[in-house]
């Protein structure tokens, strides 16, 4: 459906995308959508993600007739080149790069860049060349049988989907039984990462926005199988996510693993026709289009924009004129609405003056909407430290020895944790020197570029020191009321340089996050003055109490 707001958003962005292009047919990197690569020259490889492009054009040269590119001969060109410039830089065992070179992912980039290829194929392969249609056909068998013999150490769910998804899509391509097999393989294997309560591990815990991904690509799963366990799945799944659509149209953020917050519409476009909670995200997020508080394409870094183009475009094609559902969510929900996902280790709390939510399993951090208003009023995602000797720490990670204690008849909540140590490496030539040494050494190999990825996930991502310095939160929500008291407690020898509290600050690495919406003005964290610094390095304790009346 052209008249709607995904395909409008979409053709706004198309300037920028097609600016990402070679258009030269005599350059030699014709195709090739890594402007930095191509036109500065600031990259020594061109990453294969950029190339995902070519499925949103093919698109919307095939089938948005409004569009205006839709089936001009140029596009067509600029679409079979660029299908030409990803069989140009895919590795010979089927892989793809997207961070560095030789890094030979998995899912992330091969399983999502083998399913824009799959899709682009479908659309174009009645109007390209036998030559060109067999290349595409040998080079999605080539990644399919790399995804079927190769995973990722860490459990990111929406990985484990995303490569799935384009398993099926390339056996129903090439027809041959080992990916078929692949394929049931692991679906098997998705499933032992979800939990009862309706959510799938992303590292360490639930992540939102990223089981939202999920809910995506298992919609085109059930469009092509018609399987009912993504039925299955996506109805728990739903009921769960629902609760974090918030009062002032924001959605997810720190509540989740990996602090995400963008959304994936045609997830709800497609499941709304089967499920009532879908229906509703599906109109929360479209009435809530026009206030900054969800990110859409124009938030998109270049990076990410392909990933979530072909996305719009096939919830366009979706979309139809239904009016929501009154239905019990969330903020929506009768007064004293409580629920505590003990796996998930979020609680939530409704009355008739305000909408709580927390992850206690990532140091309580939270959310607190006024309803009158439908206003954030407060988020605190704990504390973010400098420390002379363990360099920079907080309590916003998803702890395994964090101590929980919820009495739901009292309304009373407690954690208790060490605060962790936070990775920050950065690069300078020297190091930058050694890596590329490294992926060139090793890189070439399978499995050496599967170790190297390994260890930049530890030092970057899911590496978790403990410090010696101690917290403790207490949270009180009653009836009118939510009170908040803080202990902060240094280890022996332990001082501090910096003391920031509260506020919405994002602490774990996760490419797709940390974008601006309008909430980021509202919450701001405290930080302790110097008479409050040399007093916490004296007594080597502070209290912090607050509340918020209803």
């Amino acid at each position: 459906m052209e008249n709607c707001k995904y395909f409008f958003e979409v053709e706004k962005t198309l300037p920028r995308l097609l600016s990402q292009l070679d258009r030269n047919p005599l350059s030699s990197t014709y195709g090739c959508f890594d402007r930095e690569f191509w036109m500065h020259k600031t990259k020594d490889f061109s990453s294969a993600t950029f190339q995902m492009s070519t499925h949103a054009l093919a698109l919307l040269w095939a089938s948005f007739p409004k569009s205006q590119v839709y089936k001009k001969d140029i596009v067509l060109d600029w679409i079979s080149a660029g299908v030409e410039f990803l069989l140009s830089i895919q590795h010979r065992d089927g892989s793809y790069d997207e961070w560095y070179p030789n890094e030979k992912g998995w899912a992330g980039p091969t399983g999502y860049v083998l399913h824009s290829l799959c899709q682009t194929y479908q659309l174009i392969s009645c109007h390209v060349d036998e030559n060109l249609k067999l290349r595409i056909e040998k080079s999605i068998l080539k990644s399919a049988l790399f995804l079927g013999r190769r995973d990722e150490k860490d459990i990111l769910a929406n990985h484990f989907a995303i490569a799935i998804l384009p398993l099926w899509e390339a056996y129903e391509v090439t027809k041959d039984k080992r990916v078929l097999g692949f394929y049931n393989f692991f679906l098997e294997q998705f499933k032992g990462f979800v939990s009862e309560e309706g959510w799938s591990l992303e590292y360490d815990g639930v992540d939102i926005g990223y089981n939202l991904a999920t809910l995506s690509f298992f919609a085109r799963l059930h469009q092509l199988t018609l399987d009912s366990y993504f039925l299955d799945y996506t109805e728990k799944s739903l009921r769960f996510l629902r609760n974090f659509c918030y009062p002032d149209g924001s959605f997810a953020g720190c509540i989740g693993s990996r602090h995400t917050n963008h959304f994936y519409p045609f997830a709800t476009e497609y499941w709304k026709s089967y499920f009532s909670d879908a229906l509703y995200m599906n109109s929360f997020f479209g009435n809530k289009w026009d206030r900054a508080t969800v990110v859409d394409l124009q938030t998109q870094e270049d990076h990410y924009l392909p990933y979530r183009l072909s996305d719009y475009l096939e919830a366009s094609l979706r979309a139809q004129d239904e009016k929501p559902k009154q239905l019990e969510i969330g903020f929506d929900h009768r007064d004293n609405f409580e629920k505590y996902y003990v796996e998930a280790g979020i609680f939530l709390k409704k009355t008739s003056h305000y909408f709580f939510v927390t992850n206690l399993k990532r140091g309580g951090c939270f959310k607190l909407f006024c309803l009158k208003d439908k206003k954030l009023i407060e988020e605190n995602c704990g504390w973010l430290i400098e420390a002379k000797t363990n360099k920079k720490i907080t309590s916003l990670v998803v702890g395994q020895d964090y101590s929980v204690s919820v009495d739901e008849k009292r309304g009373f909540i407690e954690i208790e944790g060490s605060l962790h140590k936070l990775p920050s490496p950065l690069f300078n030539p020297f190091k930058m020197i050694i890596f590329r040494s490294l992926l060139i050494l090793f890189g070439w190999n399978s499995w050496g570029a599967y170790k190297i990825k390994c260890l930049i996930r530890k030092l970057l991502i899911v590496g978790k020191e403990t410090s010696g310095i101690h917290f403790k939160r207490k949270i009180a929500v009653n009836k009118d009321e939510v009170q908040l008291f803080d202990e902060l407690n240094l280890g022996q020898g332990d001082k501090v340089e910096r003391v920031l509290y509260g506020g919405g600050f994002s602490a774990r690495y996760v490419p797709q996050s940390r974008y601006f919406t309008k909430n980021d003005l509202l919450t701001k964290s405290k930080t302790f003055s110097r008479a409050e610094l040399a007093n916490l390095n004296s007594s080597g304790k502070c209290e912090l109490r607050s509340g918020w009346n209803f």
